[in-house]
């Protein structure tokens, strides 16, 4: 007879969880912009944008399993995605948020590793935004 273990999912949302359902929503939101490039530069943004869609919902995917490693399973919702007016504003505030909150993650030096890689790819968006048509 199979035994199954399951680990009790809380209903109080831990700052982990928050970040982690972010994560996501910043996925969704960036592939919103990469959708809605239009106009002079637009396929520069398309591609550009692409490339930190596929980062994102790929870390996203990571760093969630690897935090629940640590902390269980989490209670994780994903906030509705909205299309940002302002698409370098909204890159260039996310790769802040994500730097802050790596910085309050010093007992989780693997998780720390794979955002700092993550930011790596902001700032290369970033470039490619303000420089390449």
């Amino acid at each position: 007879m199979a035994m199954n273990y399951k680990i009790p999912v809380t209903n109080k949302v831990s700052k982990e969880a928050e970040f982690c359902g972010s994560l996501f929503a910043c996925a969704d939101a960036i592939k919103l912009l990469h959708l809605n490039a239009s106009g002079e530069g637009s396929y520069a943004k398309h591609v550009a944008l692409g490339d930190l869609y596929d980062a994102i919902s790929d870390a996203a995917d990571d760093v969630t399993e690897s935090i629940q490693g640590y902390k269980g399973l989490l209670n994780i919702s994903i906030p509705a995605s909205t299309l940002p007016t302002d698409c370098c504003t909204y890159v260039k505030g996310e790769r802040t948020r994500i730097t802050t909150a790596m910085s309050s993650m010093t007992d989780m030096i693997d998780i720390q590793n794979k955002l700092q890689d993550l930011i790596g790819v902001f700032s290369k968006t970033i470039y490619k935004l303000e420089n390449l048509e």
